[in-house]
């Protein structure tokens, strides 16, 4: 199979407007409402033909593939907004100290599947607290 990179510039527009085109004949209906959450649309046969026609003929070549995509008429495809350059931002200047602690590793937690070396009563339930348990008794016979 071929990549986009590999076809010819004629062939890539050809995908393009094949790609677009698929987009908008995927319209919102009316029976699909209780699955996709999306407003069925009445779409007449000449509006549908003259979205084709209008894609085909590259009327829609700025826009991308997702501004056709489950749209009633053509006329509702919304052209992007040019993208204006974001102004640079300043870098974040921490004194030395505050930078090396932000990349110190964290101090390890303990592990939850490991067992606690002493077991507390306190946040158990009354009726599942139990009575500290004395050590066995060893006696000295002499």
């Amino acid at each position: 199979m071929l990549g986009m990179e590999q076809l010819s510039l004629e062939d890539r527009n050809a995908v393009a407007r094949a790609r677009r085109l698929e987009r908008f004949l995927t319209q919102p209906f009316f029976t699909t409402e209780q699955f996709s959450g999306m407003k069925g649309k009445l779409v007449s046969l000449k509006d549908s033909l003259d979205g084709c026609e209008r894609i085909l003929r590259d009327e829609f070549k700025d826009y991308p593939e997702s501004a056709l995509y489950m749209i009633g008429a053509i006329g509702e495809a919304k052209k992007p907004e040019a993208k204006q350059p974001e102004a640079k931002k300043p870098e974040d200047k921490q004194p030395e100290a505050k930078k090396d602690e932000a990349n110190k590793p964290e101090a390890k937690q303990p592990d939850a599947t490991q067992p606690e070396t002493k077991k507390s009563n306190e946040n158990k339930p009354e009726d599942q607290k139990t009575e500290p348990q004395p050590e066995a008794a060893t006696a000295e016979y002499s």
